[in-house]
């Protein structure tokens, strides 16, 4: 069943984009408020750019608290070397990515262009069915 599950299946369609230009206390304030681990940077052309995770934002609130100078742009903080997940990948093969990484989001792609974005705690969801069924089994 995990091998036939698709991450087109489970991935988020509807997220946060955020621009390269925006500033940062506009980008902390999404994230907080959202509750969400990162969120995808795109360009006027909607070309994925960049990932702005929580662990960008901690870096910004140190930095801004030791500088003492309100923090710069998203372009300067946001993660530009990553990984990402293609559309047709199956449950397994994300949740192995998941657990070799530590990223807890990844854009989907299909054919280069950014179609959704997958997090562990979607994974986690998306196996539901399998251990309900394994469990059915241990009951039996």
């Amino acid at each position: 069943m995990l091998h036939t599950v698709r991450v087109q299946d489970f991935m988020v369609t509807d997220f946060v984009k955020l621009s390269p230009e925006d500033n940062m206390y506009h980008a902390v304030q999404v994230l907080a408020h959202k509750e969400i681990p990162a969120a995808v940077v795109v360009d006027k052309r909607e070309k994925l750019v960049g990932i702005l995770s929580e662990t960008d934002c901690m870096r910004v609130v140190l930095d801004a608290s030791y500088n003492e100078r309100p923090p710069g742009s998203v372009e300067q903080y946001m993660t530009t070397e990553m990984d990402t997940i293609d559309v047709d990948s199956t449950l397994i093969d994300t949740a192995a990515i998941f657990r070799d990484k530590t990223f807890r989001l990844y854009p989907v792609m299909d054919h280069g262009r950014l179609v959704g974005i997958v997090t562990r705690r979607r994974v986690l969801r998306a196996t539901e069915p399998f251990f309900e069924r394994f469990n059915n089994v241990q009951r039996g």
